[in-house]
């Protein structure tokens, strides 16, 4: 069965446009009426794994015990998605207080169990029960209220570990376009120079003009190395940044001098 078939005999047609299967199913906590659908569901899913994987599950039943569904009820643990008045998917997940060896004490959220009806499958249902900017709504004086504000935490926190994540990496991406260009063109000039002598394409005093100009050069390109090493250390938190104050135009002034030299040569 598809939904978007079914949706449409309840009116899913809106200004002549069908909407989104996506847009019409509803993700809510489950309740002890679903626990046949979620049964029947689980079963599907497990009938799949014992025909790939015999050497690993077995037949049984039931996959979900009613007394373990239960218990995760209680806790807030079952997820259903809905469509047309039908049970089409779900979400059963755990959550642990994780603490010790290097890392900080942090509450983590495990999917246990997740699943969609095999008659509604590649429509978008598995996508929107594991949306990471879905939030779930409860009652606000709920018994389960607080079970659903610590797993909208929890979501929103791994959500902004995701945004940080990339945004490092898209830093970590300029950084080595900068880094290759602003090391060859000095390491280019370097080695320019020093071939110059080596093969004698240069003579009398124009071979210790090139040496130095190499030697300026080298210079250059290792401070920029240092400089680089140190923002790896702080990017690293190998140290700490300390912040002082300067003064601008004092600070402007040393930059300005140092290229005195370089435009009056030029």
């Amino acid at each position: 069965m598809n939904i978007r078939n079914t949706i449409k005999g309840y009116g899913g047609e809106k200004y002549g446009k069908e909407e989104r299967v996506e847009d019409m199913v509803t993700i809510r906590l489950a309740a002890e009426q679903d626990y046949d659908a979620v049964e029947r569901i689980m079963r599907q899913v497990h009938n799949m794994h014992v025909d790939w994987r015999p050497d690993i599950y077995i037949d049984t039943d039931p996959i979900l015990p009613h007394d373990m569904y239960m218990a995760h009820l209680a806790e807030g643990q079952a997820i259903v998605a809905e469509a047309a008045g039908e049970v089409v998917g779900l979400v059963i997940y755990l959550t642990r207080n994780i603490s010790g060896g290097p890392m900080k004490a942090r509450r983590v959220l495990f999917v246990d169990s997740m699943a969609v009806e095999e008659r509604y499958r590649g429509q978008g249902i598995g996508h929107k029960l594991g949306h990471r900017d879905r939030r779930i709504i409860t009652r606000k004086h709920s018994l389960l209220s607080g079970t659903c504000y610590k797993i909208n935490q929890i979501m929103m926190d791994n959500q902004e570990r995701i945004v940080q994540t990339k945004r490092l990496e898209r830093r970590n991406e300029k950084l080595m376009t900068s880094l290759s260009h602003d090391i060859r063109t000095p390491l280019a000039s370097v080695i320019g120079h020093l071939d110059a002598v080596y093969y004698q394409y240069v003579h009398g005093g124009m071979d210790a003009e090139s040496v130095r100009q190499a030697r300026e050069k080298a210079y250059i390109l290792k401070e920029y190395l240092d400089s680089l090493f140190q923002w790896f250390k702080l990017n690293s938190r190998e140290e700490k940044a300390e912040m002082e104050t300067l003064d601008i135009v004092e600070e402007t002034r040393t930059v300005f001098a140092n290229w005195i030299a370089i435009f009056e040569k030029s």
